[in-house]
């Protein structure tokens, strides 16, 4: 049997072929009261959406420090560097996903920030469920499909150096197995087939941080939730997260956090 087709318009514009959807997979994600949400400056290979139903946190970034309101959803692409702090007990939603697939590669690593207002529909289902995957990836969608070209790099450019990436792609194969080790420059700088010198001012540029105090921060990050864990003792967690001893740990944690990490996990008790 023979196919006719007529077109009335004008003009058709032809699809003949797509580039594949991205997969979402979500890391973690859930809504809770925070008093505390205080965590390093650091940058990881995933995306982070955040918004607060009430006022009370704020994200540290490079150039500047922005309070997160009730009118703001915020988007973090892959290696956006920042830091978060508390300013008293405000609710948290937030999901952390990874999008498998090639459309959102040449993001810049800069916070994106949407109207709240729009999205209360696909909030509200995250909200009214123990966050479906459909409603979370329903989300996911709508704002990336309102993300303004102008945040994306020019063609062929990669988000982040190679280079670096071998680097920090070693740092969380560690990070993820709950273990990270004590790396120095000299170890990372062969990694990515470089000089020492040239790593760190590579490494700064771009991850806007040096490498010392980036590992450091993920170090702390690391020791906080095996403290929420309360699994291992202080001294354990100073071994896992690659410090020298008790000590040692103690000293670093108290000059970013403010109180050591004893003081630390009895607030956590008394919560």
């Amino acid at each position: 049997m023979s196919e006719s087709v007529k077109y009335v318009s004008k003009s058709v514009n032809f699809c003949t072929e797509l580039p594949p959807v991205p997969t979402i997979k979500v890391v973690r994600g859930g809504c809770a009261f925070l008093r505390e949400w205080r965590v390093p400056m650091r940058s990881l290979p995933v995306w982070h959406l955040y918004w607060c139903k009430t006022p009370g946190a704020r994200i540290i970034l490079s150039d500047r420090t922005v309070s997160c309101e009730h009118d703001t959803i915020w988007l973090l692409p892959p290696y956006t560097v920042f830091a978060t702090d508390t300013e008293r007990v405000f609710e948290h939603f937030f999901l952390d996903f990874v999008l498998e697939g090639g459309l959102f590669e040449h993001l810049k690593k800069e916070p994106l920030q949407f109207p709240a207002s729009e999205y209360m529909r696909q909030l509200d289902d995250c909200l009214s469920t123990q966050i479906s995957p459909l409603s979370a990836c329903s989300l996911i969608f709508s704002l990336l499909l309102k993300i303004d070209p102008e945040h994306f790099m020019s063609a062929g450019q990669p988000p982040i150096d190679q280079r670096i990436l071998r680097a920090l792609n070693k740092i969380y194969a560690l990070l993820d197995s709950g273990r990270i080790g004590s790396f120095d420059n000299r170890f990372l700088s062969r990694l990515a087939g470089m000089s020492v010198d040239n790593f760190q001012h590579l490494f700064r540029h771009e991850m806007g941080i040096s490498p010392k105090r980036y590992i450091t921060n993920l170090r702390l990050e690391l020791a906080i939730r095996l403290l929420k864990s309360r699994e291992l003792s202080i001294e354990e967690i100073a071994s896992r997260t690659g410090f020298a001893n008790r000590s040692h740990f103690s000293k670093v944690f108290k000059s970013a956090l403010g109180v050591s990490p004893a003081q630390f996990r009895k607030h956590r008790l008394n919560e």
